[in-house]
């Protein structure tokens, strides 16, 4: 079993592909890749099929999934401004991978069936090990797609990203072998003898107290403990210090609990959502997430300490991993990276750190995917990891 990650920041496009091409061509030994993953970013775009179709005529029966992304990470390295291009070359007896897409109607159609999602995702596969899906930004069926999955396939953990780096409808780059798509979803259903375990870190704290949601309709948030949230707000903003402060105005987001019924949370209990709007009228909240009358919610901070602080407990609780582990893919938000540590290569650096030397590839994304609580989320602001390991 072989993983290797390259990366190329070359400007003009043939030249990057021969770069990531003898990069991996160098460090395989023997067998050809049975999974490739392409990231590029919007320099190299319009000619996204013609690379994925350099990668089709060098390694024929390889798999390949891909996307295009603002910023992609591979190499070593998290490469978060100017062209690139990342390539995670997988050789792995005995894993077997199936690449897939499905179109608006396909995603639609999932959602009143999932179990008719078992076959084309899985090849027959009844469970696979994980299954990995890069979404379209603009096919509003993709996040539909998480709960048919879980429904379908109720002990397969899923992760990717959704593509980013694009403005308008019908410019996304998609591939799934060697198709290139404009919408959708593509993924890979991985199975086998590899194992694949997932982390996600959310990197936001609590503050204030547990509370619930006594009015609410939809995702517009009216009372909280009979109480307009904007109360509460300015309360917690009296109460805390400068850098507090600094935090309720810059960093602040909504935790929605994911489990009903507890009578304690802990910060990693709740889900983490954007606040999107504000009644000042009214002093109601809006949402980006559903909440529901009788529901707990908590108010939570984001920042560079806090976040990496959530990342280096996350990857302490799988150092049992670490002489199994042989790679990893990586989905990053664009709103993390250099912009909040102020250092390059954070979260891909810790990773390292704890869990070995492994290549890693990925990209810094529109949403990351994967499990919290059991059941598979959109995320925001999180780093969201799959681990590449051989079996116990």
């Amino acid at each position: 079993m072989q993983v290797i990650s390259a990366a190329s920041r070359h400007l003009e496009t043939s030249q990057a592909v021969v770069q990531v091409l003898e990069q991996v061509q160098g460090s395989l030994s023997g067998a050809d890749p049975d999974l490739l993953c392409l990231f590029v970013t919007a320099e190299h775009a319009a000619r996204f099929p013609v690379i994925v179709q350099s990668l089709r005529d060098i390694w024929p029966a390889a798999c390949l999934v891909g996307c295009g992304a603002s910023s992609v990470i591979g190499g070593g390295h998290e490469v978060e401004r100017g062209p690139a291009i990342s390539l995670l070359a997988i050789q792995w007896a005995n894993a077997h991978f199936t690449t897939f897409h499905l179109t608006e109607e396909q995603l639609s159609e999932a959602a009143a069936n999932p179990s008719a999602l078992v076959g084309p995702l899985t090849g027959g596969d009844r469970e696979p090990a994980c299954l990995m899906l890069l979404a379209d930004p603009f096919s509003p069926g993709a996040a539909a797609l998480l709960p048919s999955l879980d429904s379908a396939l109720p002990t397969t953990p899923v992760i990717g990203g959704v593509a980013s780096g694009v403005n308008t409808p019908g410019s996304t780059c998609l591939t799934a072998d060697g198709q290139t798509h404009r919408e959708g979803v593509a993924g890979v259903s991985i199975s086998g003898d590899l194992e694949v375990a997932t982390l996600v870190t959310q990197g936001c704290r609590p503050i204030g107290a547990p509370l619930f949601v006594t009015s609410a309709s939809e995702q517009a948030i009216s009372t909280l403990d009979g109480r307009p949230p904007m109360d509460i707000l300015q309360e917690l903003f009296e109460a805390g210090d400068r850098r507090e402060r600094a935090l309720l105005q810059s960093s602040l987001f909504l935790g929605i609990q994911m489990e009903a019924g507890r009578s304690e949370y802990q910060q990693g209990d709740f889900l983490i959502r954007n606040l999107t709007g504000v009644d000042e009228e009214r002093g109601a909240i809006a949402v980006a997430g559903d909440v529901h009358p009788n529901g707990v919610v908590q108010f939570h901070v984001r920042d560079a300490h806090t976040a990496s602080e959530d990342l280096e407990l996350a990857l302490r609780s799988q150092t049992r991993l670490r002489e199994r582990l042989h790679g990893a893919l990586l989905f990053s938000c664009l709103g993390r990276g250099e912009g909040l540590y102020g250092v390059p290569d954070h979260d891909s650096d810790r990773l390292r750190e704890r869990l070995g030397p492994v290549p890693i590839g990925g990209f810094f994304g529109n949403g990351e995917i994967g499990p919290v609580g059991g059941r598979t989320h959109l995320h925001a602001y999180t780093s969201a990891f799959g681990l590449l390991c051989a079996p116990a």
